[in-house]
């Protein structure tokens, strides 16, 4: 009875035993069979990285598009509407600036930088009777003034129906601020301010600025840094001409006006313009050969 007890044991075993082999070859071929049917290989993959494929394919596209193709991308991606906002061009007053500036006209939500050339070289005069025409009826022109060299009289007689408000900062760190505030605010048709040294990321801060709340920055600047980059849509340099007589001595302002850049164009552009200086408007302008 025990030699009976001892070999129905044995067999057990070996039952189990097989039991267990055939469990362990089936799971082998589930496993296998699930791999097959996700197309995952058996052995264990490195875990797949989003942002360095997206980084190749970047690379990639980026060799296969020429220098000339990507400007025109990054052309089209600036000048498309910001933030649902219609990007409305209005005239700056000027033939002759309407026809150099890219979208023939001043964007609202851009910034334009004006270059003098030296001191009274008639830069002012000219960004005020732009921002005059940039500025609808009862809008309001804020002129930022830390150096409290504008004299408000010269240019009131211009504009008629048409608001001012003069800030003056007392430091940069306030400039800055003041110009950033006053570039967010919907109720300011333009701010006008002159410039100095500005951090490349200050300037785009104020160009994101300008294009949500559609207001347009006119900045006053010494041609001395157009070499430094810029987020303006256009860099225009501004150069006093001699009057052809003392009848325009007295009542007109001859300037030669050049688009150093701008999107789009290839060469810089010039023109003359002529300012009536009772009213800040266009006395005639002539084009001048690129």
């Amino acid at each position: 009875m025990a030699m009976m007890r001892n070999q129905k044991s044995g067999n057990n075993l070996e039952n189990k035993k097989h039991s267990l082999r055939v469990l362990s070859n089936d799971s082998g071929r589930v496993a296998d069979d699930l791999n097959r049917e996700k197309k995952i290989p058996a052995t264990t993959a490195e875990p797949f990285n989003h942002r360095t494929h997206a980084d190749s394919e970047l690379r990639t596209v980026a060799k296969s598009m020429s220098a000339e193709s990507l400007q025109k991308r990054i052309d089209r991606i600036e000048l498309s509407p910001a933030d649902g906002l219609a990007c409305e061009v209005v005239s700056s007053g000027f033939h002759s600036i309407d026809q150099m500036l890219p979208v023939g006209g001043v964007r609202r939500g851009s910034l334009v930088e004006w270059l003098a050339t030296e001191d009274g070289c008639g830069a002012s005069t000219l960004v005020f009777a732009v921002a005059r025409c940039v500025t609808p009826q009862d809008g309001t022109i804020l002129v930022i003034d830390r150096a409290f060299s504008f004299h408000p009289p010269a240019v009131l007689p211009w504009m008629s129906q048409r608001h001012m408000v003069i800030a003056h900062p007392s430091n940069t760190v306030d400039e800055a601020w003041s110009i950033d505030q006053s570039l967010q605010c919907s109720g300011v048709s333009v701010v006008v301010a002159w410039l100095g040294c500005i951090h490349p990321t200050a300037m785009r801060r104020w160009h994101l600025a300008a294009r949500k709340s559609g207001v347009v920055g006119l900045f006053i600047r010494s041609a001395q840094v157009q070499s430094e980059p810029s987020w303006a849509e256009a860099r225009i340099l501004v150069q006093p001409l001699p009057c052809q007589s003392r009848f325009e001595l007295s009542v007109l302002r001859r300037l030669q006006v050049t688009l150093l850049s701008g999107f789009g164009m290839n060469c810089p552009r010039r023109a003359e313009v002529v300012i009536e200086l009772e009213h800040g408007l266009e006395y005639q302008t002539v084009e001048i050969a690129n």
